[in-house]
């Protein structure tokens, strides 16, 4: 129902310009802050999508370490059980005596 007092009228809305200024600054604000979390929204599902190629990154430099280890834990045990099988070679020694056994027949022979 409408009264002829535009006081009284419910079509009318009454407001200062005061106020009618702050509420279009309030607006531009909101958004400003709207079209910022938007931006933000892209730049944080960026970051994200780059922890997760990173994450991705390190578990396979996990699996890669992980391989290493185990082949390096097979040619440790190669390496012990070729040490076990085979005894030490004493060429060394051998080359030593028949010097020594030559420089002997030397100086023998020579007396």
């Amino acid at each position: 129902m409408l009264i002829a007092f535009q006081s009284f009228s419910q079509n009318i809305i009454q407001i200062t310009t005061n106020q009618a200024l702050e509420a279009v600054r309030n607006k531009q604000r909101v958004e400003s802050l709207t079209s910022d979390l938007i931006a933000m929204g892209i730049v944080t599902s960026k970051y994200k999508t780059a922890v997760d190629n990173l994450q991705k990154d390190l578990n396979d430099k996990d699996l890669v370490i992980l391989l290493w280890k185990k082949n390096y834990d097979i040619l440790q045990a190669q390496f012990e059980s070729e040490k076990a099988r085979k005894p030490k070679s004493n060429w060394f020694v051998w080359v030593l005596a028949t010097i020594a056994a030559f420089g002997g027949g030397f100086v023998v022979g020579s007396i």
